[in-house]
Protein backbone atom coordinates (compact mmCIF):
# COMPACT_ATOMS: atom_id res chain seq x y z
CA UNK A 1 0.00 0.00 0.00
CA UNK A 2 1.07 3.61 -0.47
CA UNK A 3 2.01 5.43 2.74
CA UNK A 4 1.70 9.16 3.26
CA UNK A 5 3.14 11.13 6.13
CA UNK A 6 0.65 13.18 8.02
CA UNK A 7 -1.97 10.45 8.61
CA UNK A 8 -3.18 8.98 11.89
CA UNK A 9 -6.03 6.67 12.78
CA UNK A 10 -8.24 7.13 15.83
CA UNK A 11 -7.14 5.19 18.90
CA UNK A 12 -10.21 2.95 18.82
CA UNK A 13 -9.34 1.68 15.32
CA UNK A 14 -5.74 1.10 16.32
CA UNK A 15 -6.80 -0.99 19.30
CA UNK A 16 -9.14 -3.02 17.08
CA UNK A 17 -6.36 -3.77 14.62
CA UNK A 18 -4.04 -4.84 17.42
CA UNK A 19 -6.68 -7.24 18.71
CA UNK A 20 -7.10 -8.73 15.23
CA UNK A 21 -3.35 -9.18 14.90
CA UNK A 22 -3.01 -10.83 18.30
CA UNK A 23 -5.89 -13.22 17.64
CA UNK A 24 -4.44 -14.10 14.23
CA UNK A 25 -1.19 -15.13 15.88
CA UNK A 26 -3.14 -17.66 17.91
CA UNK A 27 -4.70 -19.33 14.87
CA UNK A 28 -3.85 -23.07 14.85
CA UNK A 29 -1.67 -24.15 11.94
CA UNK A 30 -0.52 -27.55 13.24
CA UNK A 31 -1.45 -30.66 11.24
CA UNK A 32 -3.41 -28.68 8.63
CA UNK A 33 -5.57 -30.89 6.48
CA UNK A 34 -3.64 -33.97 7.53
CA UNK A 35 -6.74 -35.76 8.77
CA UNK A 36 -8.14 -35.76 5.24
CA UNK A 37 -4.80 -37.05 3.90
CA UNK A 38 -4.83 -39.80 6.51
CA UNK A 39 -8.36 -40.85 5.52
CA UNK A 40 -7.43 -40.73 1.85
CA UNK A 41 -4.35 -42.90 2.44
CA UNK A 42 -6.42 -45.46 4.33
CA UNK A 43 -9.02 -45.57 1.57
CA UNK A 44 -6.56 -45.78 -1.32
CA UNK A 45 -3.79 -47.94 0.18
CA UNK A 46 -5.27 -49.58 3.28
CA UNK A 47 -2.43 -48.20 5.42
CA UNK A 48 -2.10 -45.39 7.90
CA UNK A 49 0.21 -42.40 7.77
CA UNK A 50 1.61 -40.23 10.53
CA UNK A 51 3.07 -36.74 10.70
CA UNK A 52 5.77 -36.46 13.36
CA UNK A 53 5.30 -33.21 15.28
CA UNK A 54 6.48 -34.02 18.78
CA UNK A 55 3.18 -35.54 19.93
CA UNK A 56 2.66 -38.67 22.07
CA UNK A 57 1.53 -40.49 18.91
CA UNK A 58 5.08 -40.24 17.55
CA UNK A 59 6.35 -42.96 19.86
CA UNK A 60 3.44 -45.19 18.87
CA UNK A 61 4.46 -44.84 15.23
CA UNK A 62 8.10 -45.62 16.07
CA UNK A 63 6.98 -48.68 18.02
CA UNK A 64 4.85 -49.84 15.09
CA UNK A 65 7.87 -49.62 12.78
CA UNK A 66 10.02 -51.61 15.20
CA UNK A 67 7.34 -54.26 15.56
CA UNK A 68 6.87 -54.67 11.81
CA UNK A 69 10.61 -55.00 11.22
CA UNK A 70 11.00 -57.56 14.02
CA UNK A 71 8.80 -60.05 12.17
CA UNK A 72 9.20 -61.56 8.69
CA UNK A 73 8.50 -58.72 6.32
CA UNK A 74 5.47 -58.91 4.05
CA UNK A 75 4.36 -56.61 1.25
CA UNK A 76 1.82 -54.83 3.46
CA UNK A 77 4.35 -54.48 6.27
CA UNK A 78 6.94 -52.98 3.93
CA UNK A 79 4.43 -50.42 2.66
CA UNK A 80 3.37 -49.53 6.20
CA UNK A 81 6.97 -49.06 7.35
CA UNK A 82 7.68 -46.79 4.39
CA UNK A 83 4.58 -44.66 4.96
CA UNK A 84 5.60 -44.17 8.60
CA UNK A 85 9.34 -43.85 8.10
CA UNK A 86 10.23 -42.48 4.66
CA UNK A 87 11.86 -39.08 5.23
CA UNK A 88 11.11 -37.77 1.75
CA UNK A 89 7.41 -38.41 2.31
CA UNK A 90 7.55 -36.76 5.72
CA UNK A 91 9.11 -33.70 4.07
CA UNK A 92 6.20 -33.55 1.60
CA UNK A 93 3.79 -33.26 4.55
CA UNK A 94 5.28 -29.84 5.31
CA UNK A 95 3.67 -28.53 2.12
CA UNK A 96 0.42 -28.65 4.06
CA UNK A 97 1.90 -26.42 6.73
CA UNK A 98 3.04 -23.89 4.13
CA UNK A 99 -0.35 -23.92 2.40
CA UNK A 100 -2.18 -23.52 5.71
CA UNK A 101 0.02 -20.58 6.65
CA UNK A 102 -0.76 -18.94 3.29
CA UNK A 103 -4.46 -19.53 3.91
CA UNK A 104 -4.26 -17.83 7.30
CA UNK A 105 -2.27 -14.95 5.85
CA UNK A 106 -4.82 -14.41 3.07
CA UNK A 107 -7.52 -13.65 5.64
CA UNK A 108 -5.50 -11.14 7.65
CA UNK A 109 -5.66 -7.37 7.37
CA UNK A 110 -2.53 -5.65 6.13
CA UNK A 111 -0.45 -4.14 8.91
CA UNK A 112 -0.90 -0.38 9.26
CA UNK A 113 2.18 1.76 8.91
CA UNK A 114 2.81 4.39 11.57
CA UNK A 115 5.11 7.37 11.18
CA UNK A 116 6.18 10.42 13.20
CA UNK A 117 7.84 13.53 11.77
CA UNK A 118 9.40 16.45 13.71
CA UNK A 119 9.95 19.81 12.06
CA UNK A 120 11.55 22.96 13.57
CA UNK A 121 11.59 26.44 12.07
CA UNK A 122 14.86 27.85 10.73
CA UNK A 123 15.99 30.64 13.14
CA UNK A 124 18.07 32.27 10.41
CA UNK A 125 14.92 33.24 8.58
CA UNK A 126 13.51 34.97 11.69
CA UNK A 127 16.39 37.02 13.21
CA UNK A 128 14.16 39.05 15.52
CA UNK A 129 13.05 35.89 17.33
CA UNK A 130 15.25 35.25 20.32
CA UNK A 131 13.42 32.14 21.45
CA UNK A 132 13.20 29.25 18.92
CA UNK A 133 9.72 28.22 17.93
CA UNK A 134 8.52 24.86 19.30
CA UNK A 135 8.90 21.95 16.84
CA UNK A 136 5.94 20.87 14.79
CA UNK A 137 4.96 17.20 15.30
CA UNK A 138 3.17 15.21 12.62
CA UNK A 139 2.01 11.61 13.18
CA UNK A 140 0.70 9.36 10.42
CA UNK A 141 -0.81 5.96 9.83
CA UNK A 142 -2.28 4.57 6.60
CA UNK A 143 -4.05 1.48 5.37
CA UNK A 144 -5.01 0.10 1.95
CA UNK A 145 -8.80 -0.14 1.76
CA UNK A 146 -8.85 -2.13 -1.47
CA UNK A 147 -6.81 -4.92 0.13
CA UNK A 148 -9.55 -5.27 2.73
CA UNK A 149 -12.18 -5.61 0.03
CA UNK A 150 -10.10 -8.32 -1.68
CA UNK A 151 -9.78 -10.51 1.42
CA UNK A 152 -12.62 -12.88 0.36
CA UNK A 153 -11.08 -13.41 -3.07
CA UNK A 154 -7.61 -13.92 -1.63
CA UNK A 155 -9.00 -16.40 0.87
CA UNK A 156 -10.72 -18.44 -1.84
CA UNK A 157 -7.50 -18.46 -3.84
CA UNK A 158 -5.55 -19.68 -0.80
CA UNK A 159 -8.18 -22.37 -0.21
CA UNK A 160 -7.62 -23.62 -3.76
CA UNK A 161 -3.87 -23.69 -3.12
CA UNK A 162 -4.38 -25.59 0.12
CA UNK A 163 -6.60 -28.17 -1.60
CA UNK A 164 -4.01 -28.56 -4.33
CA UNK A 165 -1.31 -29.16 -1.71
CA UNK A 166 -3.52 -31.77 -0.04
CA UNK A 167 -3.93 -33.58 -3.36
CA UNK A 168 -0.19 -33.49 -4.02
CA UNK A 169 0.53 -34.97 -0.60
CA UNK A 170 -2.07 -37.69 -1.09
CA UNK A 171 -0.63 -38.52 -4.50
CA UNK A 172 2.86 -38.76 -2.98
CA UNK A 173 1.53 -41.33 -0.49
CA UNK A 174 0.02 -43.45 -3.27
CA UNK A 175 3.15 -43.22 -5.42
CA UNK A 176 5.40 -44.30 -2.55
CA UNK A 177 3.10 -47.22 -1.71
CA UNK A 178 3.29 -48.42 -5.32
CA UNK A 179 7.06 -48.01 -5.44
CA UNK A 180 7.52 -49.98 -2.22
CA UNK A 181 5.31 -52.82 -3.46
CA UNK A 182 7.32 -53.09 -6.67
CA UNK A 183 10.60 -53.04 -4.74
CA UNK A 184 9.32 -55.71 -2.36
CA UNK A 185 8.31 -58.04 -5.20
CA UNK A 186 11.70 -57.47 -6.84
CA UNK A 187 13.43 -58.44 -3.61
CA UNK A 188 11.32 -61.56 -3.13
CA UNK A 189 11.84 -62.67 -6.73
CA UNK A 190 15.58 -62.02 -6.45
CA UNK A 191 15.78 -64.23 -3.36
CA UNK A 192 13.71 -66.96 -5.01
CA UNK A 193 15.68 -66.73 -8.24
CA UNK A 194 18.95 -66.97 -6.30
CA UNK A 195 17.66 -70.14 -4.62
CA UNK A 196 16.75 -71.64 -7.99
CA UNK A 197 20.13 -70.73 -9.47
CA UNK A 198 21.85 -72.21 -6.46
CA UNK A 199 20.11 -75.54 -7.15
CA UNK A 200 21.07 -75.19 -10.80
CA UNK A 201 24.69 -74.52 -9.84
CA UNK A 202 24.72 -77.52 -7.52
CA UNK A 203 23.45 -79.71 -10.34
CA UNK A 204 26.09 -78.27 -12.67
CA UNK A 205 28.80 -78.88 -10.04
CA UNK A 206 27.67 -82.48 -9.74
CA UNK A 207 27.79 -82.90 -13.51
CA UNK A 208 31.28 -81.39 -13.74
CA UNK A 209 32.57 -83.52 -10.90
CA UNK A 210 31.12 -86.69 -12.46
CA UNK A 211 32.62 -85.75 -15.83
CA UNK A 212 36.04 -85.26 -14.21
CA UNK A 213 35.93 -88.70 -12.61
CA UNK A 214 34.76 -90.41 -15.76
CA UNK A 215 37.46 -88.64 -17.76
CA UNK A 216 40.08 -89.87 -15.31
CA UNK A 217 38.66 -93.38 -15.73
CA UNK A 218 38.79 -92.99 -19.51
CA UNK A 219 35.05 -93.38 -19.99
CA UNK A 220 34.39 -90.05 -21.77
CA UNK A 221 36.25 -87.77 -24.15
CA UNK A 222 37.88 -84.50 -23.14
CA UNK A 223 35.24 -82.57 -25.11
CA UNK A 224 32.44 -83.99 -22.96
CA UNK A 225 34.27 -83.00 -19.80
CA UNK A 226 34.88 -79.48 -21.15
CA UNK A 227 31.16 -79.10 -21.93
CA UNK A 228 30.17 -80.04 -18.39
CA UNK A 229 32.83 -77.78 -16.92
CA UNK A 230 31.64 -74.80 -18.99
CA UNK A 231 28.07 -75.40 -17.80
CA UNK A 232 29.30 -75.44 -14.24
CA UNK A 233 31.23 -72.16 -14.64
CA UNK A 234 28.26 -70.44 -16.27
CA UNK A 235 25.98 -71.66 -13.48
CA UNK A 236 28.33 -70.27 -10.83
CA UNK A 237 28.46 -66.93 -12.64
CA UNK A 238 24.68 -66.85 -12.78
CA UNK A 239 24.50 -67.59 -9.06
CA UNK A 240 26.93 -64.75 -8.26
CA UNK A 241 24.82 -62.36 -10.34
CA UNK A 242 21.66 -63.52 -8.57
CA UNK A 243 23.24 -62.97 -5.14
CA UNK A 244 24.27 -59.45 -6.21
CA UNK A 245 20.70 -58.76 -7.34
CA UNK A 246 19.44 -59.80 -3.90
CA UNK A 247 21.73 -57.29 -2.19
CA UNK A 248 20.79 -54.51 -4.60
CA UNK A 249 17.06 -55.19 -4.25
CA UNK A 250 17.37 -55.28 -0.48
CA UNK A 251 19.13 -51.92 -0.32
CA UNK A 252 16.57 -50.37 -2.65
CA UNK A 253 13.82 -51.50 -0.30
CA UNK A 254 15.80 -50.24 2.70
CA UNK A 255 15.98 -46.76 1.15
CA UNK A 256 12.26 -46.67 0.44
CA UNK A 257 11.42 -47.81 3.97
CA UNK A 258 13.86 -45.29 5.44
CA UNK A 259 15.62 -47.87 7.62
CA UNK A 260 19.27 -47.99 8.62
CA UNK A 261 21.56 -49.63 11.14
CA UNK A 262 20.04 -52.57 13.04
CA UNK A 263 16.70 -51.96 11.29
CA UNK A 264 18.15 -53.37 8.07
CA UNK A 265 18.41 -56.85 9.61
CA UNK A 266 14.80 -57.70 8.67
CA UNK A 267 13.90 -61.03 7.14
CA UNK A 268 11.25 -62.06 4.64
CA UNK A 269 9.73 -65.20 3.21
CA UNK A 270 11.80 -64.88 0.07
CA UNK A 271 9.21 -66.11 -2.43
CA UNK A 272 6.56 -64.65 -4.69
CA UNK A 273 2.90 -65.53 -4.15
CA UNK A 274 1.09 -67.62 -6.71
CA UNK A 275 -1.36 -66.07 -9.11
CA UNK A 276 -4.62 -64.96 -7.48
CA UNK A 277 -7.76 -66.87 -8.37
CA UNK A 278 -9.46 -63.70 -9.60
CA UNK A 279 -8.59 -60.52 -11.46
CA UNK A 280 -10.13 -57.06 -11.07
CA UNK A 281 -12.81 -55.99 -13.49
CA UNK A 282 -11.04 -54.18 -16.31
CA UNK A 283 -13.97 -52.83 -18.32
CA UNK A 284 -14.16 -49.30 -16.86
CA UNK A 285 -10.68 -48.77 -15.48
CA UNK A 286 -9.96 -45.79 -17.73
CA UNK A 287 -12.96 -43.83 -16.49
CA UNK A 288 -12.17 -44.84 -12.92
CA UNK A 289 -8.61 -43.57 -13.27
CA UNK A 290 -9.70 -40.21 -14.68
CA UNK A 291 -12.03 -39.86 -11.70
CA UNK A 292 -9.67 -41.11 -9.00
CA UNK A 293 -6.16 -39.98 -9.97
CA UNK A 294 -5.02 -37.31 -7.51
CA UNK A 295 -2.38 -35.84 -9.81
CA UNK A 296 -5.11 -35.16 -12.37
CA UNK A 297 -7.27 -33.62 -9.63
CA UNK A 298 -4.32 -31.40 -8.67
CA UNK A 299 -4.04 -30.20 -12.27
CA UNK A 300 -7.77 -29.45 -12.24
CA UNK A 301 -7.27 -27.41 -9.06
CA UNK A 302 -4.43 -25.54 -10.76
CA UNK A 303 -6.83 -24.39 -13.48
CA UNK A 304 -9.30 -23.22 -10.85
CA UNK A 305 -6.51 -21.50 -8.95
CA UNK A 306 -5.40 -19.55 -12.04
CA UNK A 307 -9.01 -18.59 -12.69
CA UNK A 308 -9.18 -17.13 -9.18
CA UNK A 309 -5.89 -15.35 -9.75
CA UNK A 310 -7.34 -13.75 -12.87
CA UNK A 311 -10.27 -12.52 -10.79
CA UNK A 312 -7.81 -10.83 -8.47
CA UNK A 313 -5.90 -9.24 -11.34
CA UNK A 314 -8.76 -8.02 -13.51
CA UNK A 315 -9.00 -4.26 -14.21
CA UNK A 316 -10.88 -2.91 -11.23
CA UNK A 317 -13.41 -0.10 -11.52
CA UNK A 318 -12.16 1.09 -8.16
CA UNK A 319 -8.59 2.43 -8.20
CA UNK A 320 -6.01 1.56 -5.60
CA UNK A 321 -7.25 3.48 -2.60
CA UNK A 322 -5.49 4.40 0.65
CA UNK A 323 -7.58 6.10 3.33
CA UNK A 324 -6.03 7.99 6.20
CA UNK A 325 -6.56 10.56 8.92
CA UNK A 326 -3.91 12.91 10.22
CA UNK A 327 -3.20 15.09 13.21
CA UNK A 328 -0.58 17.80 13.27
CA UNK A 329 0.65 19.57 16.40
CA UNK A 330 1.58 23.14 15.56
CA UNK A 331 2.49 26.20 17.61
CA UNK A 332 -1.04 27.52 17.51
CA UNK A 333 -2.83 24.26 18.27
CA UNK A 334 -3.71 20.75 17.06
CA UNK A 335 -5.06 20.24 13.52
CA UNK A 336 -7.06 17.19 12.39
CA UNK A 337 -8.01 16.10 8.89
CA UNK A 338 -8.78 13.06 6.73
CA UNK A 339 -6.86 12.14 3.59
CA UNK A 340 -7.09 9.83 0.60
CA UNK A 341 -4.35 8.59 -1.73
CA UNK A 342 -5.51 7.35 -5.12
CA UNK A 343 -3.31 5.51 -7.56
CA UNK A 344 -4.63 6.23 -11.06
CA UNK A 345 -3.94 3.41 -13.58
CA UNK A 346 -2.74 5.55 -16.48
CA UNK A 347 0.22 3.53 -17.77
CA UNK A 348 -0.04 0.11 -16.12
CA UNK A 349 -3.50 -1.44 -16.10
CA UNK A 350 -2.12 -4.85 -15.08
CA UNK A 351 -2.40 -6.01 -18.68
CA UNK A 352 0.96 -7.79 -18.62
CA UNK A 353 0.14 -9.74 -15.45
CA UNK A 354 -3.26 -10.74 -16.83
CA UNK A 355 -1.75 -11.85 -20.14
CA UNK A 356 0.76 -14.00 -18.26
CA UNK A 357 -1.99 -15.53 -16.10
CA UNK A 358 -4.12 -16.29 -19.16
CA UNK A 359 -1.15 -18.01 -20.79
CA UNK A 360 -0.50 -20.01 -17.60
CA UNK A 361 -4.16 -21.01 -17.49
CA UNK A 362 -4.11 -22.18 -21.12
CA UNK A 363 -0.92 -24.14 -20.39
CA UNK A 364 -2.57 -25.72 -17.32
CA UNK A 365 -5.59 -26.71 -19.41
CA UNK A 366 -3.32 -28.36 -21.98
CA UNK A 367 -1.39 -30.19 -19.24
CA UNK A 368 -4.67 -31.37 -17.76
CA UNK A 369 -5.91 -32.70 -21.10
CA UNK A 370 -2.54 -34.29 -21.87
CA UNK A 371 -2.34 -35.95 -18.47
CA UNK A 372 -5.85 -37.36 -18.92
CA UNK A 373 -4.77 -38.90 -22.24
CA UNK A 374 -1.58 -40.28 -20.66
CA UNK A 375 -3.53 -41.76 -17.75
CA UNK A 376 -5.87 -43.62 -20.08
CA UNK A 377 -2.87 -44.95 -21.99
CA UNK A 378 -1.11 -45.98 -18.78
CA UNK A 379 -4.19 -47.89 -17.67
CA UNK A 380 -4.51 -49.71 -20.99
CA UNK A 381 -0.80 -50.54 -21.05
CA UNK A 382 -0.76 -51.81 -17.46
CA UNK A 383 -3.97 -53.79 -18.03
CA UNK A 384 -2.49 -55.43 -21.14
CA UNK A 385 0.71 -56.30 -19.28
CA UNK A 386 -1.30 -57.74 -16.42
CA UNK A 387 -3.32 -60.04 -18.68
CA UNK A 388 -0.29 -60.99 -20.81
CA UNK A 389 1.99 -61.78 -17.90
CA UNK A 390 -0.78 -63.74 -16.18
CA UNK A 391 -1.21 -65.85 -19.31
CA UNK A 392 2.54 -66.47 -19.46
CA UNK A 393 2.73 -67.38 -15.77
CA UNK A 394 -0.23 -69.75 -16.19
CA UNK A 395 1.51 -71.31 -19.20
CA UNK A 396 4.61 -71.98 -17.12
CA UNK A 397 2.58 -73.24 -14.17
CA UNK A 398 0.07 -75.41 -16.01
CA UNK A 399 1.98 -76.54 -19.10
CA UNK A 400 5.73 -76.21 -19.10
CA UNK A 401 6.61 -77.03 -15.49
CA UNK A 402 4.47 -80.21 -15.40
CA UNK A 403 6.08 -81.38 -18.65
CA UNK A 404 9.58 -80.70 -17.32
CA UNK A 405 8.76 -82.56 -14.12
CA UNK A 406 7.45 -85.48 -16.16
CA UNK A 407 10.65 -85.48 -18.26
CA UNK A 408 12.73 -85.72 -15.09
CA UNK A 409 10.51 -88.52 -13.80
CA UNK A 410 10.74 -90.54 -17.00
CA UNK A 411 14.46 -89.91 -17.35
CA UNK A 412 14.97 -91.20 -13.83
CA UNK A 413 13.04 -94.38 -14.67
CA UNK A 414 15.19 -94.96 -17.75
CA UNK A 415 18.32 -94.20 -15.77
CA UNK A 416 17.36 -96.76 -13.13
CA UNK A 417 16.86 -99.32 -15.91
CA UNK A 418 20.28 -98.32 -17.28
CA UNK A 419 18.85 -97.12 -20.63
CA UNK A 420 20.15 -93.57 -20.08
CA UNK A 421 23.30 -92.25 -18.51
CA UNK A 422 23.63 -89.94 -15.55
CA UNK A 423 24.37 -86.95 -17.78
CA UNK A 424 20.93 -87.23 -19.36
CA UNK A 425 19.38 -87.23 -15.90
CA UNK A 426 21.38 -84.17 -14.87
CA UNK A 427 20.45 -82.37 -18.06
CA UNK A 428 16.76 -83.06 -17.51
CA UNK A 429 17.03 -81.70 -13.98
CA UNK A 430 18.83 -78.58 -15.20
CA UNK A 431 16.15 -77.98 -17.82
CA UNK A 432 13.49 -78.24 -15.13
CA UNK A 433 15.34 -75.70 -12.95
CA UNK A 434 15.72 -73.36 -15.92
CA UNK A 435 11.96 -73.52 -16.51
CA UNK A 436 11.40 -72.77 -12.85
CA UNK A 437 13.56 -69.67 -13.15
CA UNK A 438 11.47 -68.53 -16.11
CA UNK A 439 8.34 -69.03 -14.03
CA UNK A 440 9.76 -66.85 -11.27
CA UNK A 441 10.55 -64.09 -13.77
CA UNK A 442 7.03 -64.15 -15.24
CA UNK A 443 5.51 -64.09 -11.74
CA UNK A 444 7.56 -61.00 -10.96
CA UNK A 445 6.39 -59.38 -14.20
CA UNK A 446 2.79 -60.16 -13.25
CA UNK A 447 3.00 -58.61 -9.78
CA UNK A 448 4.83 -55.59 -11.17
CA UNK A 449 2.07 -55.13 -13.74
CA UNK A 450 -0.57 -55.43 -11.02
CA UNK A 451 1.11 -52.74 -8.90
CA UNK A 452 1.45 -50.51 -11.96
CA UNK A 453 -2.25 -50.95 -12.76
CA UNK A 454 -3.16 -49.98 -9.19
CA UNK A 455 -0.96 -46.90 -9.45
CA UNK A 456 -2.38 -45.99 -12.85
CA UNK A 457 -5.94 -46.25 -11.52
CA UNK A 458 -5.07 -44.15 -8.49
CA UNK A 459 -5.49 -46.60 -5.63
CA UNK A 460 -7.11 -49.94 -5.05
CA UNK A 461 -8.46 -51.93 -7.97
CA UNK A 462 -12.17 -52.78 -8.32
CA UNK A 463 -13.63 -55.97 -6.91
CA UNK A 464 -12.02 -59.01 -8.58
CA UNK A 465 -13.93 -61.18 -11.00
CA UNK A 466 -13.44 -64.94 -11.24
CA UNK A 467 -11.10 -65.94 -14.05
CA UNK A 468 -11.30 -69.01 -16.23
CA UNK A 469 -7.82 -70.20 -15.30
CA UNK A 470 -7.24 -73.57 -13.74
CA UNK A 471 -6.25 -73.87 -10.10
CA UNK A 472 -2.58 -73.33 -9.38
CA UNK A 473 -0.17 -76.21 -9.49
CA UNK A 474 2.74 -76.50 -7.09
CA UNK A 475 5.96 -75.03 -8.50
CA UNK A 476 8.24 -76.31 -5.82
CA UNK A 477 8.31 -73.13 -3.71
CA UNK A 478 6.22 -71.91 -0.86
CA UNK A 479 4.15 -68.80 -1.25
CA UNK A 480 1.24 -66.99 0.27
CA UNK A 481 -1.83 -65.72 -1.47
CA UNK A 482 -2.56 -62.00 -1.23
Amino acid sequence: MAMKHGDIMPGRCVRALLLVSISACALPVARPGFDSVRDLAMTRTGHRVHWYQGTPEDEQAFAAVRDLLSRPLTRDAAVQVALLNNRSLLAVYEELGVAQADLVKAGLLANPVFGVELRSRNLALNPPALVPAPPEVEASVGMDLLSILLIPLRTRLAEQQFEQARLRVGNAVIQLAAEVQTAFWEHESAVQLAQARRLFAEAADAGAELARRQREAGNIQELEQAVEESLMLEARLGLAQADAMVLEAREHLNRLMGVWGPQTAWTSQGSLPDLPHAEPAVEKLESLAVTERLDLAAERRQIELLTRALDLNRPWLLPLLDADAHAELEADGLAFGPGVDVQIPIFDFGQAERAALRAQKRAAEQRFAGLAVDIRSEVRSARNRLLTTRAMAEYYRDRLLPVRARVVEQTLLLYNRMFLGVFALLRARQDELAARQGHIETLLAYWQARVELERAVGGRLPTPTVTESSPPTSTGHTGHRP
